[in-house]
């Protein structure tokens, strides 16, 4: 009985055509355009992350709750990016701008705006408290879970040829861990991809 309306920049490809680098500029001013026209139709709405900035403060404008939901938050992975990239000359001063001073501007706005704030884990949001872009009282843990039923009981035998990493190349993923695992995997395992 629940309508979910999924938006994503795909939904507006001239906008992502012609806005090319300047995506995370372009996009929030897009979809406030989209909340414009289509926020008194929604009940709740959840962006995720920056892209929202503008669009929250529409919503609380019209009155629709709105959440912002991090999945990682930028400020900590773009911290880590820089630790990791100082030996190699660090980073572009482009990618500085956009992460030191675009991006926090975005999420503060975003967060102040928002009725909720949920993230990850604890570390993000004592982040999110202490810069002061959200009271604690309005910031909520939701974790990544998995149901039971999702693994097997028992697991058939069979050769793993393959294997397969999603997540961000970064150092708080574990990639370092990752890279010496298949190394050794790779000298007893030739065939191993």
């Amino acid at each position: 009985g629940h309508l979910v309306t999924i938006v994503t920049p795909d939904d507006f490809p001239a906008s992502r055509r012609a806005a090319g680098r300047l995506t995370p500029l372009v996009y929030p001013f897009v979809v406030q355009r989209w909340m414009r026209q289509h926020g008194l139709e929604c009940d709740v709405v959840v962006f995720h992350s920056y892209s929202g900035w503008r669009a929250v403060a529409t919503a609380a404008a019209r009155g629709v709750p709105a959440v912002i939901a991090f999945h990682g938050l930028e400020p900590l992975y773009h911290e880590a990016l820089r630790e990791e990239s100082a030996d190699a000359g660090g980073l572009s001063w482009r990618y500085r701008l956009l992460q030191e001073w675009l991006m926090p501007f975005m999420l503060r706005s975003a967060c102040r705006n928002a009725t909720r704030v949920t993230c990850l884990h604890s570390i993000e949001r004592d982040d999110l408290v202490r810069r002061g872009w959200v009271a604690e009282d309005r910031v909520d843990l939701v974790f990544h879970g998995v149901p039971p039923e999702f693994y097997l009981p028992e697991r058939p035998a069979r050769q793993a040829r393959t294997l397969l990493f999603v997540g961000q190349w970064l150092a708080m993923k574990g990639i370092v861990y990752l890279r010496e695992a298949f190394t050794e995997i790779a000298h007893r395992h030739p065939e191993m991809r």
